[in-house]
């Protein structure tokens, strides 16, 4: 890996997680959530959202642990899914839901299934 992508690779974790921190313990006043005061976010929403939460995981993972463990990558996403639901049941205005679970793991695994197919397909 060439010193620039590896360059590019760290600010990308750097970003992604920091912004996860943000989005994902920051505390939330009233339920359904708020987006601006005006907005309320459905419950379908809800579950697209906890999908795209993990997806910029499973790639950075995909392009930074290409020539590891490929059987290994498989438990990063639920793991942390179920890390960060177990955390959020201790803060204020957050709930934690085994169907996040399941949503952030689906999204995980779409971005690393996308991600391989791709670059199987750019390898040929």
């Amino acid at each position: 890996m060439t010193s620039k992508r590896m360059r590019r690779l760290t600010f990308a974790w750097v970003l992604y997680v920091s912004a996860l921190f943000v989005i994902v313990f920051t505390p939330i006043k009233g339920y359904p959530i708020e987006l601006l005061g005006i907005l309320q976010i459905s419950s379908l929403l809800e579950r697209f959202l906890n999908i795209l939460l993990l997806m910029p995981l499973g790639l950075l993972v995909v392009l930074t642990y290409v020539d590891r463990s490929k059987w290994l990558i498989w438990f990063y996403g639920p793991i942390l899914s179920m890390l960060i639901e177990s955390i959020q049941a201790f803060i204020p205005g957050r709930t934690s839901d085994s169907i996040d679970i399941a949503m952030n793991s689906l999204g995980y695994y779409l971005a690393i299934h996308l991600s391989k197919k791709r670059n199987r397909s750019s390898t040929k």
